[in-house]
């Protein structure tokens, strides 16, 4: 006799268990963020988040075909642990080719030195990348953002003044034009200019 004979009609349904426990931590819904430093040094997490990895600010690829690829800077896909210029895989339906005609933007270094025009602190000639010889990457490095990827127990909002007033602490109840915060306290705003 086969296993599909032995089988009989469904039974009863059983009694529904009971209710699952809530999970009742703050961490129950952590976010990760990345802050880029437009210097080439590391920035530390802000208040109340836990760093997970630093790296270079990534931008952009693009590759010969005409794809391309972006990532939103408060994503951790723009935070690359290590800088490298990689060929592109593109795939369709029906295949997948290696590109290496690619290019892949970079977030530079904004701290630029008083009296220096970034024509005169950023190189002019093309630095090599990859050759075994004359590999120019830690070069190359110098002019690169840093970024860290933060853990946060909670969202991160950016909130804009539309004056030249910066925004260091919002009180519960103060109303932005059509938005108002009512519940909760910012007590540290991170700005970039």
């Amino acid at each position: 006799m086969s296993p599909a004979q032995l089988l009989g009609t469904p039974g009863d349904s059983g009694i529904h268990g009971s209710k699952g426990n809530v999970l009742n931590s703050k961490y129950a819904q952590l976010q990760t963020y990345a802050f880029h430093s437009q210097t080439n040094k590391h920035m530390a997490c802000p208040s109340g988040m836990t760093e997970i990895m630093r790296g270079f600010s990534f931008l952009y690829f693009d590759s010969s075909s005409g794809t391309g690829h972006g990532v939103p800077l408060s994503n951790p896909g723009s935070c690359m642990k290590t800088f490298s210029i990689q060929p592109i895989m593109e795939c369709t339906t029906d295949t997948c080719e290696v590109k290496g005609d690619d290019s892949s933007l970079w977030m530079p270094v904004g701290d630029i030195p008083d009296g220096s025009a970034a024509s005169e602190y950023y190189p002019q000639e093309e630095l090599v990348v990859g050759d075994e010889d004359s590999d120019q990457s830690d070069r190359i490095k110098e002019f690169l953002s840093r970024c860290t990827v933060c853990e946060s127990p909670s969202t991160v909002m950016a909130i804009h003044s539309f004056t030249s007033q910066d925004l260091a602490v919002l009180r519960s109840g103060r109303s932005f034009g059509s938005a108002s915060v009512s519940s909760w306290d910012v007590t540290e705003v991170v700005a970039a200019v």
